[in-house]
């Protein structure tokens, strides 16, 4: 495969929130020759600033604010071009029409099959980019496991009702510690919150970590960061995590409404401890191995080979 040249429209997520599109870049550049482009505008005008002639032009997602800058001007491109496609229930009737283009635009899309259930009459070129874990940051830091239960992040009932049955029935429990939603947005090194090495910090030093795939059925982010921090993901499954190669009681556990309270004695007894560790040091192999930065990378661009090529 030849050394692809790639324009990457997206905003800069070296502090944000979310930092796996920094990582991706990263991994990226050691592999392409990749221009960021930060600001947007007209897609020709952004061309002529950077002087580049690139072989494939990668927005993130348009339709939301927080991952691309505003561009125009895309659809009378002549050079191919996509976009990766993150929250696929929010501006619905938007991405519709955006999809039905003629011709019909290149999706990298981070959820399988929610995608194909919401938009089921595209025709167009589909591709399937899952999250992954950056393996520098997510990583077993070898803390001592001083918490029982731990849950991060939103527990809204409406979209995540696992998680805040979970949260309610184990509240008063003791071991188990939960630590509200950071927000979206840029955070600094003089702000004390758990993202990025301080979530995975913290999730090295709990023994079981409890979330869900919210009512869209998403492979989110947290089952592939979770294990790569040397924790014992249990968590609702879904068809997508199948088809990533997670599997229950071998690198993760599956849990439901009705079994998770089980579920999480059974793995804390002292007679399990084995069984717990060996999971946990499961899923830690399986999420290096098959769903860090370096691989999603390569196969992203095996995926933009395939188009220009």
């Amino acid at each position: 495969m030849k050394r692809l040249k790639i324009l990457f429209v997206t905003k800069d997520f070296s502090k944000y929130l979310e930092r796996n599109f920094h990582y991706l870049q990263l991994a990226l550049r050691e592999l392409a020759d990749v221009v960021l482009d930060h600001e947007g505008g007209e897609i020709k005008e952004i061309l002529r600033r950077h002087r580049f002639s690139p072989d494939f032009i990668l927005f993130n997602d348009m339709f939301h604010s927080t991952h691309c800058p505003p561009v125009s001007g895309y659809s009378d491109l002549n050079i191919p071009w996509g976009m990766i496609m993150h929250d696929l229930h929010g501006k619905t009737e938007e991405r519709r029409a955006f999809l039905l283009q003629k011709p019909a635009p290149i999706i990298f899309t981070i959820y399988n099959r929610p995608f194909r259930q919401r938009y089921s009459e595209f025709k167009g070129q589909l591709f399937w980019l899952p999250h992954f874990a950056e393996p520098s940051i997510f990583r077993d830091y070898q803390r001592r496991k001083t918490i029982d239960i731990l849950m991060m992040g939103a527990t809204n009932r409406h979209v995540y009702p696992l998680r805040h049955k979970m949260k309610t029935a184990l509240a008063h429990r003791e071991g188990f510690v939960v630590h509200k939603h950071p927000g979206y947005q840029n955070f600094g090194p003089e702000q004390k919150v758990l993202v990025a090495r301080s979530f995975a910090l913290e999730v090295n030093r709990s023994k079981i970590f409890l979330t869900c795939d919210s009512i869209y059925h998403y492979a989110l982010r947290k089952y592939f960061e979770v294990p790569a921090s040397n924790s014992l993901l249990m968590a609702s499954f879904n068809d997508d995590l199948g088809e990533l190669g997670f599997k229950s009681g071998h690198n993760f556990v599956a849990i439901d409404e009705h079994d998770f309270r089980a579920k999480v004695d059974f793995y804390l007894h002292p007679n399990n401890d084995s069984l717990r560790q060996q999971i946990t040091q499961q899923g830690y192999n399986f999420i290096r191995k098959n769903h860090s930065t370096k691989v999603r990378a390569k196969q992203l661009l095996q995926m933009i080979d395939s188009i220009v090529g």
